[in-house]
C-alpha cells in the first residue's frame, strides 16, 4: 500500500489524464447507492426515512436553526420540512419553539431521545465508513477527502456561475 508522500509523488509523476466524467459519475452513484443500501438495512428498525435521518443530523449540527434554514440546507421546500418535523416531533425526537420576537420563526432542536437516536445513527455510519475505507491509511483518506472537497467546491462555483 502506497502511503503519504509516496502517494503524492505517484500522483505528481502521472501524466495529466483526460477526466472520464461519466465513469466518475457512475462511481459516485455506486458509492452513494451502496452506502445507502447498507445504512437502510442497518437502520430499518428505526422506521425513519432518509430525509428524517438527514434532518436529525442537520438539527444536531445546527441546533436552534429555523425550519427555513433546515429546508434550504437539505434542498427541500419549507412545507415539506414542516411535515418531516411534524413526524419527528410526534415521535418525541425534536422540539420546536417559536421565537419570542417573531412568532412566525420557529427554532428546532433535538429532544433528549433525538440526541440518543442521533448518536446511534452516527455509530452505524461510522461502521459503514470504516468498511468503505478499509485498507486506506490516514494520509490516503485525507487526500481523498481533500480532493472531493475541491471537486465539491468546483461544482458549487459552477452552479453559482450558471454553467
Amino acid at each position: 500500500m502506497i502511503q503519504g508522500k509516496a502517494v503524492e509523488k505517484a500522483v505528481r509523476r502521472r501524466p495529466a489524464a483526460k477526466v472520464d466524467v461519466e465513469r466518475l459519475r457512475l462511481l459516485f452513484r455506486d458509492i452513494v447507492v451502496g452506502s445507502r443500501s447498507s445504512a437502510r438495512r442497518r437502520l430499518a428498525s428505526l422506521e425513519l426515512t432518509p430525509t428524517q435521518i438527514m434532518t436529525l443530523r442537520m438539527v444536531a449540527e445546527h441546533e436552534g436553526s429555523t425550519i427555513g434554514e433546515i429546508a434550504e440546507a437539505l434542498s427541500v421546500s419549507p412545507p415539506v420540512m414542516t411535515r418531516v418535523l411534524d413526524r419527528l416531533e410526534r415521535r418525541g425526537l425534536v422540539c420546536r419553539k417559536a421565537e419570542a420576537r417573531d412568532r412566525r420563526k420557529t427554532r428546532v432542536s433535538l429532544a433528549p431521545s433525538g440526541r440518543r437516536l442521533r448518536r446511534r445513527i452516527a455509530q452505524v455510519w461510522a461502521v459503514i465508513g470504516e468498511s468503505m475505507f478499509h485498507g486506506f491509511g490516514p494520509p490516503e483518506r485525507a487526500m481523498l477527502f481533500a480532493a472531493l472537497d475541491r471537486v465539491h467546491g468546483n461544482l458549487e462555483r459552477m452552479g453559482r456561475a450558471g454553467r
